[in-house]
């Protein structure tokens, strides 16, 4: 693999970026990740400038310890369920909470999901940017929990970048930072009341599907910069699953 140093940075290419991350995610692969699902957006965060790898370092040892608790739907409704992650992270479930509230869109014109007690809410981004081409419309919104920030993200046109914002909220006691919403819909203006009232607050943030764009291109350009210490650790985690694999090659061997 060649890499480009820059001080204590290296350039990676998109697909040799994907390529590690799709092994890291397959030595978890027994909690039943998607792993190339979340592979794709972890670099789909890096490369659009959300910090995808800091997002993922943040919860790894948690990752490795592999003490997660089973995700639930603790309560269903014929328009709303709510989702108890147990304290997994968003890159996996994620996917199945967008690709669940699409399907649910044949019994509704809207959908509504909470997910509850889950981390990296971010990976909710490129989720919603994934279903723009099949044109249902979609949000997402939630408040970090270490500060008064509300997060907003909107699906765009069919095949468009979403767009993002964040507002400073305030009154600290709305918008509790414990959970995450999700609504869909066959239609932007069936969301009605579903989308938060975001009028009294401060709008410290907003992304648009053009800078989006532009981000990206970048990045194709460039090449995704991580730090050393960062894509050596991530190497070393998905190399895990190469060694495995050997010992129990040899181990099987001449029976």
């Amino acid at each position: 693999m060649k890499l480009k140093k820059r001080n204590a940075h290296i350039n990676v290419s998109r697909n040799e970026l994907t390529s590690v991350l799709k092994r890291l995610f397959e030595y978890l692969s027994d909690v039943n990740y998607d792993y190339g699902v979340c592979a794709d957006s972890v670099v789909w965060l890096e490369s659009h400038g959300f910090a995808g790898i800091s997002s993922l370092e943040s919860v790894l040892e948690c990752l490795l310890a592999k003490s997660h608790v089973p995700t639930e739907i603790v309560s269903g409704e014929s328009d709303h369920f709510k989702i108890n992650a147990g304290g997994q992270t968003l890159f996996a479930i994620a996917p199945v909470a967008i690709d669940l509230g699409i399907s649910m869109l044949a019994r509704s014109t809207s959908f509504r999901i909470s997910i509850e007690n889950a981390t990296n809410p971010l990976a909710l981004i490129p989720g919603i940017h994934r279903v723009c081409v099949l044109s249902p419309s979609m949000a997402a919104w939630w408040r970090a929990p270490e500060e008064p920030i509300l997060h907003l993200v909107q699906s765009g046109a069919i095949g468009e970048y979403p767009q993002y914002q964040r507002f400073k909220l305030s009154d600290d006691a709305i918008h509790s930072g414990d959970h995450v919403t999700v609504i869909c819909s066959s239609d932007a203006e069936g969301f009605g009341d579903l989308l938060p009232d975001t009028t009294s607050f401060e709008c410290i943030d907003c992304v648009i599907a053009s800078e989006l764009a532009e981000r990206h291109a970048r990045t194709l350009a460039a090449g995704i910069e991580v730090e050393t210490s960062s894509f050596e650790k991530l190497c070393e985690v998905a190399d895990r699953v190469l060694v495995e694999s050997t010992d129990i090659s040899r181990s099987g061997a001449g029976e």
